[in-house]
């Protein structure tokens, strides 16, 4: 029997986790794509998607055949979806591109989605649900927490520590060693060149913060 296959989430990050679904998972033999979920009905309006929203989240009622991916870029969105779909019992695939570079020992928990020209350095660790958009990099010992999203082009050096519900804008760094606190927001192209602490916003380079 074949798997019905849902997107949760039909924005910007919807519609390239679609393209790269097609390139990760059998959608011939073992899955049909089923079509979207997004509280916005009208959200693919002027997009060809040959299934496109089919209810919101809050609506939907999972059935033993159905699966889920998620694909929204905001990780506190992207939590309260998630937890939503997984007290009705939904059961959520990993996606990890097949040009994405792996070394020894790299873990990627449940329901993460790893996108094209990602590098998961030796013993990196992506946490349940975590996002890494394209041709971002996590070197030796990097873990990232469940929830957590990371831009296009985000360079993660040796050892550093994300924690949960953490966002990377793209071209953002870490440097070695240094730990991101939950729910952070890093803004584009910051250099991180000291901890950040859970719940701020830094921008800049060298980053600073500008909320608390």
């Amino acid at each position: 029997m074949l798997k019905n296959l849902y997107i949760v989430g039909a924005g910007g990050f919807g519609r390239e986790v679609y393209a790269w679904t097609q390139d990760t998972l059998d959608c011939i033999s073992e899955y049909e794509f089923s079509g979207f979920l997004d509280d916005n009905p009208n959200v693919l309006d002027g997009f060809e998607y040959a299934k496109g929203v089919v209810g919101s989240v809050m609506d939907f009622n999972p059935s033993e055949p159905d699966r889920f991916i998620i694909a929204i870029g905001m990780p506190s969105s992207k939590r309260k979806a998630t937890e939503t779909l997984l007290a009705k019992g939904a059961r959520f695939e990993t996606i990890v591109h097949p040009s994405v570079v792996r070394g020894s020992n790299v873990n990627v928990a449940r329901g993460a989605v790893v996108c094209p020209g990602v590098i998961l350095s030796s013993d990196s660790q992506v946490g349940e649900f975590a996002g890494i958009n394209m041709h971002a990099t996590l070197s030796h010992d990097v873990k990232v927490g469940a929830f957590s999203q990371l831009s296009s082009y985000c360079d993660l050096t040796g050892a550093v520590e994300i924690g949960e519900g953490v966002f990377l804008g793209s071209h953002s760094s870490v440097l070695p060693s240094l730990k991101v606190g939950d729910c952070a927001i890093v803004g584009a192209g910051a250099v991180c060149t000291e901890n950040v602490s859970e719940r701020s916003t830094v921008v800049g380079v060298p980053a600073k913060v500008v909320t608390k």
